[in-house]
């Protein structure tokens, strides 16, 4: 029952976890470029809204890691 506990505390992160992980793979292209050319490889709305978009499940799953920690 114990690790059940802790799967269900830590679901919120695990599942924030995967959405980043989509996130990457989908952007994957652009973030190789961005390592090799710079932020000027972003250059189209979509890319920039998905980009925001990983920006912003990363930014949350950061809070959840913590408020999960500190619980």
């Amino acid at each position: 029952m114990k690790l059940a506990r802790q799967v269900k505390r830590w679901s919120g992160a695990l599942s924030l976890f995967l959405v980043s992980l989509v996130w990457v793979s989908i952007q994957w292209e652009t973030l190789r470029g961005i390592a090799t050319e710079g932020p000027s490889v972003v250059d189209t709305f979509d890319e920039v809204a998905l980009m925001l978009l990983l920006l912003a499940t990363l930014v949350v799953l950061a809070y959840e890691i913590r408020t999960t920690t500190t619980e």
